[in-house]
């Protein structure tokens, strides 16, 4: 069984984040009773101890300091108080006086990592890397598992770029026969961590060891509450479906543990199962009626469901809590976009616009209302200004592929067709897999028999990556009618016809390549279909009108 010093662990992560232990008798671990064979002796050593624990509690630690030396002296067997004095050396920077009082104490415990553990932490402090390393490595010699030791040395190596130092640390780890689930727990929790820090150590480490860690903790106890959450939240990341699971075993026989509701939902909305979390929300909600992040999952969920009205609500009511959160603000919009309530989208932006008025993602989303509401003119304006304010901000992830995507089909449509073509090149330089500006790129050039040649590549490119979209078919169909190649158009503009069903411009592009393989009829048929669905299409009427009159005798 491993042996463990609990202040250990606690000192070496204030160590790492630049702090230093400040002990005292009702805050540090509590200190073995004194144990020497001689029973006067023994009596005097604990009346110095607890002497020094009232002096500590009352007058601070600096006046108890010679009673707990004292008592030092009279059981110098007595290995917390030995450690502690040396932890209050290191904390006070008294590097010699610490590592004298350690070696004594390591002479005195040879079967003892922790004197050598600590002696590695005050060499590590008085920035002495080398001998720290030698301490650390002699504490797991005494105790290969004691696992305290391996966070320091690792940190030591990779600070020296020594990888290869840290990987033969962490491997000696993991040959360790060890039975002790906690072991295997901690270990793949070290593994996990440095591999963080490091990502690049995946191609000396296996990545794979550290689910092998938790499962090996887990065999090993297997009704073990602790190590089944701890995994559990290792695959809530990784693989949320084997979180859900391990979450649902603990939820069913523990069901009161703190947070397991919360991450057992968030498991199920991961693994693409909202029905799941949504029950479990709404009960969340009802004992915490104040937490806005689970009025925004519930807003989530409910919008994954396409239960729009009552996202809407869930959001609102998030605000209603704490109205200093943009996210909802864009979520409600969005929501009301799909709703059709455009004036309370339109306000929804405004109230944003006054809360956070230098966030760049704001004009974007008012570029997206205009574009939906067809001002394409103030569209591409706020476009430009959410460019400009990401910029100067310097929030790259806003103008990512599709940000310009948006951004340039606004410019189109506005008549823009230089800046247009620049934007959505823009887009594809960020992204190559974005059909979305393939697929109008294309059908940019092809609607004006331009660039066919490119232009029925990228067309070709996002049918690839998106087969049953109508659009991307109907605009396949109309490159190469553009090409000449009226009979190849042909099935695509039909397929696009089924999949794009009652849409006047797939409709007129199919009857441009009837007529054009001299299937007059067929052609005159779906283009008063096309003309009965857009009765406002002067263009499209002017041209079935051409069409349905008599031939010239």
């Amino acid at each position: 069984m491993q042996r463990s010093f609990p202040q250990a662990q606690v000192f070496a992560g204030a160590l790492a984040a630049g702090f230093f232990l400040t002990t005292g008798c009702v805050t540090t671990t509590p200190v073995a009773p004194p144990s020497p064979a001689n029973a006067e002796q023994r009596i005097e050593a604990l009346s110095h101890y607890a002497t020094g624990c009232s002096i500590e509690l009352t007058q601070g630690l600096n006046p108890a300091l010679p009673f707990y030396r004292r008592a030092l002296e009279l059981d110098p067997d007595n290995l917390p108080l030995a450690l502690r004095l040396a932890q209050i050396h290191l904390a006070r920077k008294e590097f010699d006086a610490a590592r004298q009082l350690l070696d004594q104490t390591r002479t005195n415990h040879p079967a003892a990592p922790e004197p050598w553990f600590w002696l590695g932490v005050v060499n590590r402090a008085d920035e002495k890397p080398a001998a720290a390393v030698a301490a650390f490595e002699q504490a797991l010699k005494v105790q290969p598992t004691y696992l305290d030791a391996v966070p320091m040395l690792l940190e030591i190596h990779l600070q020296a770029g020594n990888d290869q130092a840290a990987v033969e640390t962490l491997n000696r780890a993991w040959s360790q026969p060890s039975a002790d689930p906690r072991y295997w727990l901690r270990l793949g929790e070290i593994y996990s961590t440095t591999l963080r820090q490091k990502p690049s150590l995946s191609r000396l480490l296996n990545p794979a060891r550290v689910p092998e860690a938790f499962e090996k903790a887990r065999s090993l106890a297997p009704q073990d509450t602790e190590i089944l959450t701890r995994l559990g939240d290792f695959y809530a990341a990784e693989d949320p479906g084997k979180a859900a699971a391990l979450y649902e075993q603990l939820f069913a026989e523990h069901p009161t543990l703190p947070k397991l509701r919360e991450k057992l939902a968030v498991a199920y909305i991961r693994a693409g199962q909202p029905e799941k979390a949504l029950p479990l929300l709404e009960e969340l909600i009802k004992r915490e009626p104040l937490r806005v992040e689970i009025y925004n999952l519930l807003g989530d969920v409910y919008d994954d469901l396409d239960k729009h009205e009552r996202a809407l609500s869930a959001y609102q009511q998030s605000l209603v809590i704490n109205p200093n959160q943009l996210a909802p603000y864009l979520h409600i919009f969005v929501l009301q976009m799909k709703l059709k309530q455009y004036n309370d989208a339109r306000a929804t932006l405004d109230t944003a616009a006054r809360n956070f008025p230098t966030a760049p993602v704001i004009p974007f989303y008012y570029g997206i209302y205009y574009t939906d509401r067809k001002d394409y003119t103030n569209a591409v304006t706020y476009f430009a200004d959410a460019e400009i304010l990401a910029t100067d901000a310097g929030d790259s992830a806003l103008l990512d592929s599709t940000f310009y995507f948006h951004y340039g089909a606004a410019c189109e449509r506005a008549g823009h067709t230089d800046q247009a073509v620049q934007l959505l090149r823009k887009s594809l330089a960020l992204n190559p897999d974005n059909h979305q500006a393939l697929n109008w790129l294309g059908y940019l050039w092809a609607d004006k028999g331009e660039n066919l040649d490119e232009a029925r590549q990228l067309i070709e490119k996002a049918v690839k990556l998106d087969p049953d979209n109508g659009a991307y078919r109907d605009s396949l169909g109309w490159v190469l009618f553009k090409q000449g190649r009226a009979q190849e158009a042909l099935p695509h503009l039909q397929h696009a016809a089924e999949l794009q069903k009652e849409d006047p411009t797939v409709l007129e592009h199919l009857a441009d390549v009837l007529l054009a393989l001299g299937q007059r009829d067929a052609a005159l048929l779906h283009l008063r279909h096309a003309a009965r669905l857009a009765p406002d299409n002067k263009d499209l009427a002017a041209k079935l009108e051409k069409l349905a009159a008599p031939a010239a005798p």
